[in-house]
């Protein structure tokens, strides 16, 4: 006869359940080895990133700041050396007091002295890591309620009577009882169920002695211990997925996506590194180029070389149009202000090393506003251009090195900025220096006539700058935005972008949101008026859309444009290229 005919229906039922529960109990437990497997990368990734940013990039910061201490020392010395002019003395002077006041800011300074302490023996830097970094996880950790609670400690207990080192017979086997003791605490601290389950399976779970019990009874006892594992399981698979959610939607998940999506585009980490590898190198030059200015007793043209050098740190890799992406940090101050995102100290604490601080003149022999023109030689060591005849108009009067030093903000003419030579003006342009602008000590100047007006030089300024800003465009479309940028020159970027967009634009403009505030890519719109402009978003444009209660004024630099061709098409790309220059968007 066969035998599943000889089987009662009841006993059918039962195996055919069993059946269903022991792949549910498969498919649960391959889900939270999944779980916590993301769980624990999860972990890992964070802390690697915060062992990166708070050792491998604080030590970079601590040999720079070094490099600074240095350097200061240095231009003090040079300063004091014979033959040294009055220009070059103040500039030497400004340079030594500025390095030698301005850091990293307090965190950083914290994390000196225990980098001190550590050298000195007095600090375990790995403990006080692992330490902060257990404090850190556990705000997110999900705990069991009571009734689970009960369910684990039971396991655990049942565990912990059969590994008691008392119970052993052996050293052997109480070296092996401490070695599962240790794997069953780890568990129950973890309040990690499936492994606690498996450990029971292991070493506790015994098929008891069927004889004479009816078929349909073992197979209930077989179900019975089903449905509790798979009642623990799901438990614990809520509690991670909901712990995993915690710690993702935290500063430190934020913290880690943001820097995963600077990484696929070559500004993470590493590239940060990088940059202070490639400063650490120039402060190194310039260091020892102020050592050969004190060992000669003048300063010597490698200073200058090395501002060059400097300066070119400004100069970005153009990584195309990608929203939410910032540009690679070119100059020294961009990659502070990214250092201090990645590591969460005020960026104006990070980007004060050149800034010193200046006390205004009340009185000065040549009044705000008044022109005046540089009589004789006078080459900033860290321009390399000789100004001498240069003209303009004071902005700010401030006392120098010494008191009895006044040196001038000169605001230079519009004559004196067509006549500067192109590759000088292109230099400062590209590494996001002023060329309008120079300080000057009294000495070299005079009082002269105005050759201009305020918005003479304005307009000259404007075209200037944009002759040479768009040179990462090819020629046709850099054309464009140098005459979209200076078709009224006396006017602002803003106020030339309305006009040109209106002339440009037939309304009603089908776009879509760009994805880059707060809502979604693809929502459809129609653009139906230019309107006012904002410092923090630009120019704002009135919309009417169906995802939105009637007409609103909204940022134009979430929106592009739904045509595939015409005049509409083109003019909004233009104003995309605009954003991403200035935005850095």
């Amino acid at each position: 006869m066969n035998k599943e005919l000889a089987k009662s229906p009841e006993v059918l039922q039962k195996e055919a359940e069993v059946a269903a529960l022991e792949k549910a109990l498969k498919k649960k437990k391959t889900t939270l080895k999944s779980l916590k497997t993301r769980l624990k990368n999860t972990r890992e990734r964070i802390t690697d990133m915060q062992r990166n940013g708070q050792v491998q990039m604080m030590n970079k910061m601590e040999d720079l700041d070094n490099l600074r201490i240095e350097i200061a020392e240095l231009a003090a010395e040079l300063k004091n050396a014979k033959g040294m002019s009055k220009q070059d003395k103040a500039e030497l002077g400004e340079m030594a007091e500025s390095m030698a006041n301005e850091g990293f800011g307090e965190e950083f300074d914290e994390y000196k002295e225990r980098m001190e302490r550590m050298r000195s023996g007095d600090f375990d830097f790995d403990e006080e890591f692992a330490e902060r970094i257990r404090d850190m996880f556990e705000p997110f950790r999900v705990q069991p309620d009571e009734k689970e609670k009960k369910n684990i400690r039971k396991v655990f207990l049942n565990l912990s009577k059969k590994f008691h080192p008392d119970k052993a017979r052996d050293e052997a086997q109480a070296e092996e009882y401490h070695s599962v003791m240790q794997k069953i605490n780890e568990a129950y601290q973890n309040n990690d169920i499936e492994t606690l389950l498996e450990m029971e399976r292991l070493y506790l779970h015994e098929e008891p002695d069927f004889d004479g019990v009816a078929m349909a009874d073992i197979l209930q006892q077989k179900i019975d211990y089903l449905n509790r594992e798979i009642a623990f399981i799901t438990n614990q698979t809520e509690r991670t997925s909901s712990e995993i959610k915690n710690l993702r939607e935290s500063d430190l998940g934020q913290m880690l996506t943001h820097a995963d999506r600077a990484e696929r585009h070559g500004v993470g980490m590493d590239a940060m590194i990088e940059q202070l590898d490639m400063s650490i190198n120039i402060f190194t030059k310039l260091r020892d180029a102020f050592k050969e200015s004190i060992e000669h007793g003048e300063i010597s043209p490698k200073i200058h070389e090395v501002t060059m050098e400097m300066m070119e740190l400004g100069m970005e890799d153009e990584l195309g149009f990608m929203d939410d992406i910032d540009k690679m940090p070119g100059s020294l101050e961009e990659m502070m202000e990214q250092m201090s995102e990645i590591m969460g100290v005020d960026s104006d604490e990070l980007m004060g090393m050149f800034d010193g601080g200046m006390a205004e003149v009340e009185n000065p022999k040549f009044p705000i506003g008044s022109s005046v023109r540089i009589k004789q030689e006078y080459v900033n060591i860290f321009r390399g251009i000789d100004m001498h005849n240069w003209e303009g108009r004071v902005i700010e009067a401030f006392y120098g090195d010494d008191e009895d030093d006044i040196v001038y903000t000169v605001e230079f003419d519009s004559i004196t900025m067509q006549q500067m030579p192109n590759d000088y003006v292109n230099r400062l342009v590209s590494t996001h220096n002023d060329f309008q602008e120079e300080d000057v000590p009294e000495e070299y100047l005079e009082a002269a006539k105005p050759r201009d007006t305020k918005q003479q030089a304005i307009a000259t300024y404007r075209i200037r700058y944009h002759e040479f800003t768009w040179n990462h465009l090819n020629k046709k479309q850099a054309e464009r935005m140098q005459k979209i940028m200076t078709q009224h020159p006396e006017k602002s970027d803003y106020e030339n972008w309305q006009i040109y967009l209106n002339k440009e634009l037939k309304f009603p403009v089908p776009v879509h949101t760009a994805g880059r505030l707060s809502n979604p890519r693809g929502l459809q719109a129609e653009i139906v008026e230019i309107g006012e402009v904002s410092v923090d978003y630009g120019l704002y444009v009135k919309i009417v859309s169906p995802d939105f209660e009637g007409p609103m004024d909204y940022p134009l630099l979430d929106l592009h444009g739904r045509q595939r061709s015409g005049k509409n098409r083109q003019a909004l790309i233009d104003y995309q290229m605009w954003v991403e220059d200035f935005f850095g968007e």
